[in-house]
């Protein structure tokens, strides 16, 4: 009969183990798929931002190349205005008596727009 006792004793308490395993099994594996289903969530917002970060890389590149190219187009056209200033001074003959005086003012204010978008994008780019 003791034998029989241990034997039952011994029996329940493998039972309890089990059953205590189970439980924490059970409370992990729940705690699992929650955390699993939050990584899913983020994972979908996550690959949208990715995605877009893709494209404002490659739209940085384009507006780098932009931005040197207007840099170069302005400085161009800068050192032409430069040197047309500097004959009509070394002539004596004052801009305001320019024929196409419009056409200068007009060249001014566009080299004025491209500065002012080379700067605007300049301030606008990561560093």
């Amino acid at each position: 009969m003791r034998t029989q006792r241990r034997v039952f004793e011994k029996l329940s308490e493998t039972t309890k183990v089990e059953l205590a395993s189970e439980k924490i099994e059970l409370s992990l594996l729940s705690d699992l798929a929650k955390s699993d289903d939050e990584i899913k969530s983020f994972i979908k917002k996550y690959e949208k931002i990715v995605v877009e970060a893709e494209k404002a890389q490659q739209l940085l590149k384009e507006a780098k190349k932009m931005n040197d190219k207007g840099y170069s187009l302005s400085s161009a056209n800068l050192k032409i205005g430069r040197k047309f200033v500097q004959e009509f001074k070394e002539l004596g003959v004052p801009l305001s008596e320019l024929k196409n005086v419009k056409g200068f003012m007009d060249n001014t204010k566009t080299r004025g727009k491209l500065d002012d978008l080379n700067s605007r994008l300049l301030k606008a780019l990561p560093r």
